[in-house]
């Protein structure tokens, strides 16, 4: 027997809500979940114009240096121009002056052990090697020994 078209019209309505309701539920269940995050304007100040590097540590902290302090370890009218953050402990920072060891746990700035280049612009960690781009040269710093060794080419004097 036949269905009558009110029968059918309504089966089909019935058959669509059915459909886009397994739809929605299914899209909420297996939907993937954002998680938004909230980031502060950072003021560096008026003098500080210049953000030279950026880091985040283990616990997600964001580090920003600048030509005048790096924010959240406050070292006033020293120029930042890089940093590795090492062991989720120590940040090494390179200076005019050198290098600066800044332990963010304990909050406290570390003398060095070794007598660091002057200038130091760049920093990369590979392994327990610490490589150091100053103007005078290149270097590497062992963390375990705490050896530095320069880098002699014969066409750079």
């Amino acid at each position: 027997m036949p269905c009558k078209p009110d029968i059918m019209y309504q089966r089909i309505i019935a058959i669509l809500f059915f459909l886009c309701a397994c739809c929605i539920q299914s899209s909420t269940a297996y939907g993937q979940k954002v998680n938004y995050q909230q980031f502060d304007n950072i003021y560096l100040g008026a003098e500080a114009s210049v953000v030279s590097c950026f880091l985040q540590d283990s616990e997600g902290l964001i580090w920003i240096g600048s030509n005048k302090h790096f924010t959240y370890g406050e070292i006033n009218n020293t120029r930042i121009y890089c940093g590795v953050i090492i062991d989720n402990t120590y940040l090494y920072m390179g200076t005019d002056n050198g290098i600066l060891i800044y332990n963010y746990r304990t909050d406290r700035y570390e003398q060095p052990e070794t007598d660091f280049p002057t200038d130091v612009r760049t920093m990369a960690l590979q392994g327990d090697t610490l490589w150091l781009g100053a103007l005078n040269g290149l270097y590497t710093y062992q963390l375990q020994s705490r050896k530095l060794t320069s880098f002699d080419y014969p066409w750079c004097g």
